[in-house]
């Protein structure tokens, strides 16, 4: 009996809630001074840490949108070129417009020992008759060449030919510049 006593007068022990834990770590935390360095610099470190994995995060997006930024700005140049008057494709024979009311028909570029060959016909789509019409041929900084078509009647065209060096380079670049740079004409 006297035991059924004992555990009728004391009463439950009622544990702490979520709450009052946290606030009694922070009342221990704050109570004790000693451990107040060691924490703090662990909670720098581990704000660097994220602060490190975030700025690589970045770093990694920024590296593709900088490589896909770059493609977008070569396929742009690209077409820009391809607006330019002058420019004209290595592998297609139909007509192709130069400038002026000129247009480029049989186009060939072919290697050879002493460069790249190329020919074709300049076609004079203007009502002027050109004599001694200068053509520069471009297939890079320092590969050029000039051609200089002794006849080219209003509505007609006239056949070129020309080498284009140096001897050590005879790649055909898939775009070649022909640009009119000249030419005596007549009128009517």
């Amino acid at each position: 009996m006297l035991k059924q006593n004992k555990e009728a007068k004391t009463a439950p022990v009622k544990q702490p809630g979520a709450f009052d834990r946290v606030i009694g770590s922070f009342a221990s935390f704050f109570g004790n001074r000693s451990v107040w360095i060691p924490t703090v610099v662990t909670v720098v470190i581990l704000l660097m840490l994220a602060a490190t994995v975030i700025v690589a995060f970045e770093v990694m997006c920024l590296r593709d949108r900088v490589a896909s930024a770059e493609e977008k700005l070569a396929t742009l140049t690209e077409d820009t070129q391809n607006l330019r008057p002058g420019w004209v494709d290595s592998s297609f024979t139909d007509v192709q417009p130069l400038d002026l009311g000129f247009s480029l028909v049989d186009f060939k570029a072919e290697s050879v020992d002493a460069g790249v060959r190329v020919s074709g016909a300049v076609i004079n789509g203007s009502s002027l008759d050109h004599y001694d019409a200068v053509f520069t041929i471009s297939l890079g900084e320092n590969r050029r060449t000039k051609v200089t078509i002794p006849k080219l009647a209003a509505g007609h065209s006239a056949p070129f030919e020309a080498i284009v060096g140096p001897a050590t380079d005879n790649s055909i670049p898939g775009k070649i510049r022909v640009l009119f740079s000249g030419s005596t004409v007549s009128y009517y």
